[in-house]
């Protein structure tokens, strides 16, 4: 079981750090170097626990419930990882862009393999949270689709279509 740790209370900037000693203006970021380590307490995790002898799927880490339990908002978290922004914080960013996506694909890969998350939704998660993708090759030189495309038509579409195609090739 995981523990919670310590919250730590986030230091004032002195004000001889302000640029130009002038308050840069905005409201402080709530950004606290500790936050790294917890992101990665956060997303490094067994994928799932034995309970009297049956495996059990954890819960997948998403940055939204890490988030949620540091009361940080979303968006916050992406300020933080965007050299854009005012509040980007370069630690953070690196351990979340080495992290926290191949954290993920791990512990879904495994649940998945292990049987432990649906198939069909394990697909949809790796599609849409994970670089992974559903490719089919298709030959666009082979004959065989074009000849069942061209059954599939009307008769003189289908003539028209062929008269297309051999002119096409003739140029």
């Amino acid at each position: 079981m995981l523990k919670a740790k310590p919250k730590t209370k986030k230091k004032p900037v002195p004000k001889t750090e302000w640029p130009n000693g002038k308050h840069p203006g905005g409201r402080p970021t709530i950004y606290y170097p500790e936050i790294c380590q917890e992101l990665i307490d956060w997303f490094d995790q067994e994928p799932w626990e034995t309970v009297n002898g049956k495996r059990l799927p954890r819960k997948l880490p998403t940055l939204i419930a890490f988030a949620r339990d540091k009361k940080v908002g979303i968006s916050t978290i992406y300020d933080w990882t965007n050299p854009k922004h005012a509040s980007y914080q370069k630690e953070f960013s690196d351990i979340f862009t080495r992290m926290v996506k191949d954290a993920q694909r791990e512990v879904l890969t495994q649940n998945a393999l292990q049987g432990l998350y649906n198939p069909v939704f394990s697909k949809f998660l790796a599609i849409n949270i994970t670089e992974m993708r559903d490719k089919r090759d298709v030959d666009f030189n082979d004959n065989r689709m074009v000849q069942l495309i061209l059954e599939s038509l009307p008769p003189d579409v289908a003539e028209g279509v062929r008269l297309a195609i051999k002119a096409k090739g003739k140029k």
